[in-house]
């Protein structure tokens, strides 16, 4: 298993945090060196790390199950992975996939992890990839055709490889996510970046695990400017959500059903959210007062003005 970071290639290899040459760790019982490549940041997994990770997420897998270690380097996971499993890897590099045959008796398949024939229903993948633009969104993609529902590909990855929701958002269109940071500077001496361990399952409702916010922040980037303001700087403990109900409301005398408000505020919604009208009902419910069914006024007291909310 391999942990790659393909930074600035100009930038000086003494100060790069990343740089094999800089790692202090104990040489491996191979005669491949601790550092694989330094032209490509690369290093590899402790063994014993590789074993206890994968018998944190995936002891549950049924026996027999199917599972691969994708740029699986000299085969830490693999070796890993219960005899009781069928698990075979892929490398692209034919030396490093002739070692992990070795350490391993496993079968590894040699090439592109993207191009090379992978088997129709895998269990589980796990490993650590290349984090470079684009490499994790295809290896992402060639995992979610592959796997199982209920199926997990798990990896460790740079903790920044979440920083931004738009991508967060993107991979929970195809996975439930889940990350958890592990100890990357201890376990690699001289790394400057924190790890984590992310686990992607393909379910037919994706959910996030341990990510606060992301959602909201990927919502209100997507909304009109104007409204993207109001959000950014209201301070009101009510919301936007409020905000934009009330102007509906004002626009109408002061009342209005809920069509009508929906009618008005669908050009106007805040965020994409899919479950917008149940937002605009709740908003309704908790704030205004209701004349009828589905009929909904401002407060007769005036107290619930916007320069109060």
């Amino acid at each position: 298993m391999e942990l790659f970071f393909n930074f600035n290639t100009d930038a000086d290899p003494a100060a790069d945090p990343f740089n094999p040459a800089r790692n202090t760790a104990s040489p491996p019982d191979t005669e491949h060196p601790q550092g694989g490549k330094p032209e490509l940041s690369q290093w590899f997994t402790p063994t014993w790390a590789a074993e206890r990770l994968f018998d944190h997420y995936f002891s549950s897998l049924p026996r027999g199950s199917t599972v691969c270690e994708f740029s699986c380097g000299r085969g830490n996971f693999l070796r890993a992975i219960p005899e009781y499993h069928h698990a075979f890897g892929v490398e692209i590099d034919p030396e490093l996939a002739r070692l992990a045959e070795i350490n391993t008796g496993r079968p590894v398949i040699t090439g592109k992890f993207e191009e090379v024939k992978l088997p129709d229903a895998i269990d589980a993948f796990v490993g650590n990839p290349p984090f470079v633009a684009g490499i994790l969104d295809t290896f992402l993609h060639r995992m979610h055709r592959h796997l199982r529902f209920g199926g997990s590909a798990g990896m460790i990855l740079p903790v920044y490889a979440f920083q931004f929701s738009s991508r967060v958002r993107r991979y929970n269109e195809l996975f439930s996510i889940r990350q958890d940071l592990i100890p990357g500077k201890q376990m690699f001496p001289g790394l400057s970046h924190p790890l984590c361990f992310a686990l992607f399952t393909k379910e037919t409702r994706p959910v996030l695990v341990n990510f606060t916010l992301f959602g909201d922040i990927h919502e209100i980037n997507r909304m009109r400017p104007e409204l993207k303001r109001t959000a950014i700087n209201d301070v009101s403990p009510k919301g936007i959500w409020h905000r934009i109900t009330f102007q509906a409301l004002q626009s109408f005398g002061g009342q209005a059903r809920l069509d009508t408000l929906y009618d008005y505020i669908s050009p106007r919604r805040p965020s994409p959210n899919a479950w917008w009208k149940e937002k605009i009902r709740q908003t309704c419910c908790k704030y205004f007062t209701r004349l009828d069914t589905g009929l909904y006024a401002l407060p007769e007291t005036g107290t619930d003005t916007l320069a109060a909310s």
